[in-house]
């Protein structure tokens, strides 16, 4: 994330699972600057898990390009209209044509109605790149 009191936020919320050996460690910065095939260079552990829950504020996939192959990816993206959404997914097939894996977990999508005139779309998938 670019906003530090959202690590700050992450850190004390994902602290609660220290007591099962679980690591986890968020920090501040453009995913697009960091190429996860060199991760070590900076860390000690490599991640094996990439979640990003909002694909539609990405104008490119600079980020998605590098992540390591066989890496689990979580993805998510709207439909919602919003003038920072600049790549909006129109269906759950449009996010896996965009984010291409080599093994797909899950793909759906949910509407998430909040009144009648106000409807969103969102769509996930999960699965190895």
């Amino acid at each position: 994330d670019l906003d530090p009191s959202a690590a700050a936020a992450a850190d004390k919320l994902n602290n609660l699972w220290e007591w099962q050996s679980w690591k986890f460690k968020a920090f501040t910065a453009d995913c697009n600057s960091l190429d996860m095939r060199e991760f070590s260079n900076w860390s000690p552990v490599a991640p094996n898990c990439v979640i990003n829950t909002s694909v539609e504020h990405f104008s490119s996939r600079n980020w998605f390009a590098k992540i390591p192959a066989g890496t689990l990816c979580i993805l998510q993206g709207t439909d919602w209209p919003d003038h920072d959404h600049v790549a909006p997914i129109s269906s759950a097939a449009e996010l896996l044509e965009r984010y291409s894996l080599s093994r797909i977990l899950f793909s759906g999508s949910r509407e998430l109605v909040y009144s009648p005139s106000s409807v969103q779309r969102r769509f996930m998938t999960i699965g190895y790149k």
